[in-house]
């Protein structure tokens, strides 16, 4: 870290998007462990989101290492979802997220939802202090006038990115925004 050097100036080093960067701790002239402290940085682009699996890998050093790997999620299906009810109403309300909902059914990445809908289970107006938003049905009990209904969830998939991933309403500051370049002493920069 602090010196800009491509993952190939040491031996025994790889970097993909299979694996990151693994190190195979090779012994140098001194005898030491010669793997250096490495900084990685990862592309996300608006059309793909992630979802990580961890698996082990086989090493032949007393250290448990791990590699995670990562699967895009993406959108197949345009159009409406079916109904989805996950949450039963409780003493404190009904919570139909998409979180949760995500745990049971598979449905497109976050920002390809245009539209969310909610209803009570069985049909019927939505209570005024029914949230429904993109985060899916909120309604908290208040223990006298106030009851939640048991209620469903669906959300409209459009297979075109719908959401700026906070950059249209500035909601990533300027601390969230990192740039790096990698030289080596040979490198000479470039006139504009």
């Amino acid at each position: 870290v602090g010196t800009h050097l491509p993952y190939t100036a040491q031996q025994g080093v790889t970097c993909d998007l299979e694996e990151g960067l693994l190190c195979k701790g090779t012994v140098d002239a001194t005898g030491a462990d010669a793997c250096w402290d490495y900084e990685v940085q990862f592309l996300c682009d608006c059309s793909r989101s992630v979802v990580s699996t961890s698996t082990s890998v086989p090493v032949t050093s007393p250290f448990p290492w791990s590699s995670t790997t990562s699967k895009p999620m993406v959108c197949e299906e345009e159009g409406w979802t079916p109904w989805y009810n996950v949450h039963f109403p409780d003493d404190q309300g009904e919570l139909e997220t998409l979180l949760e909902i995500r745990k049971t059914y598979t449905f497109c990445p976050d920002h390809y939802i245009s539209e969310v809908e909610c209803r009570p289970v069985g049909g019927g107006e939505t209570e005024p202090f029914v949230i429904c938003d993109k985060n899916g049905a909120s309604c908290e009990n208040n223990g006298e006038h106030q009851l939640c209904k048991d209620y469903e969830v669906r959300v409209l998939c459009q297979c075109e990115c719908q959401d700026g991933l906070g950059m249209e309403d500035l909601s990533i500051t300027d601390n969230q925004i990192t740039a790096s370049s990698f030289m080596t002493p040979d490198d000479q920069p470039y006139k504009a």
